[in-house]
C-alpha cells in the first residue's frame, strides 16, 4: 500500500515540478546530420551500460560532441577506455524519492546540447527521464515511461525486442 502511495505521489511531483505545459511540435528532417553535441544517459545496469556503448561509439566515430551521463563508478571504465567526456552523478545526487536534486539539476542546466538520448531501458526509472526533461536540447529521446511524457520522440519497447533495443536505436538514428 505504501508503494502505491508513493508512486501516485511521485506521479502527482513529476507533473507539477517537471511536466509544465506542452512541448512544441518539432520537425524531425535530418535533425540527426544537423545536430552536433549530444547528452546520452547511459544506463545503471552493467549489462545494459554495455550494450549501450555502440552508441557513443557511433556518434564518435562520425564526429559528433558526445557527453555521457553515468554514476561515478561507470565514467571511471569509459573515461579511461574511451576518452568520452561525462557528466557524472553521485548516488548522494539521487533523492529518496528517485529524483535529481535541485544541485545536479543545476548543473546538467549549465550544459548546452542540441539531443539528449535516455538510453536506460528500465520502464520504472523516472530520474533519467527527469534529466533529460530538465536539458536544454531541443531533441529528447527514450522509451515510453509508464504515465508520463518526458521525450519529443518516444521509443515504444516491446519486451521481445530488449536484447535488439540498442542495434535497432543506431539503425533508426542512422535513418535521420
Amino acid at each position: 500500500m505504501i508503494k502505491g502511495i508513493k508512486k501516485i505521489f511521485r506521479s502527482f511531483l513529476i507533473k507539477r515540478k517537471f511536466l509544465k505545459g506542452e512541448s512544441p511540435k518539432l520537425k524531425f528532417n535530418n535533425f540527426f546530420n544537423s545536430s552536433n553535441s549530444f547528452l546520452l544517459l547511459m544506463p545503471d545496469e552493467n549489462s545494459e551500460f554495455n550494450n549501450s556503448l555502440d552508441i557513443p561509439r557511433y556518434l564518435n566515430s562520425i564526429g559528433k560532441d558526445i557527453t555521457l551521463f553515468c554514476s561515478i563508478d561507470k565514467a571511471s571504465r569509459v573515461e579511461s577506455a574511451y576518452k568520452f567526456k561525462t557528466l557524472v552523478y553521485t548516488y548522494e545526487d539521487i533523492s529518496k524519492l528517485n529524483f535529481p536534486t535541485p544541485n545536479l539539476l543545476k548543473r546538467i542546466k549549465l550544459k548546452k546540447f542540441d539531443v539528449t538520448i535516455d538510453l536506460s531501458i528500465k520502464n520504472e526509472n523516472d530520474f533519467y527521464g527527469i534529466v533529460t526533461k530538465v536539458t536544454n536540447a531541443k531533441y529528447k529521446i527514450g522509451i515510453q515511461k509508464e504515465g508520463v511524457d518526458f521525450y519529443n520522440m518516444i521509443i515504444n519497447l516491446n519486451e521481445s525486442d530488449v536484447d535488439l533495443f540498442y542495434p535497432k536505436l543506431l539503425n533508426a538514428l542512422k535513418m535521420f
